[in-house]
């Protein structure tokens, strides 16, 4: 499956990786069907530290 990475401020990487499996009998895994970048995200992409 693909996934989006914070690699560093300013760069995004889209990287395929291998799907998640239940490892405990507690494990769920979630489908996401849409999502989007919270606005404190962007911070950190713009290489802006929040103190």
């Amino acid at each position: 499956m693909k996934v989006a990475i914070f690699v560093e401020p300013g760069k995004m990487e889209v990287t395929e990786v291998e799907k998640p499996i239940l490892q405990k009998s507690t494990d769920a895994i979630i489908k996401i069907v849409r999502a989007c970048v919270c606005g404190s995200d962007l911070w950190w992409y713009r290489g802006i530290s929040k103190r």
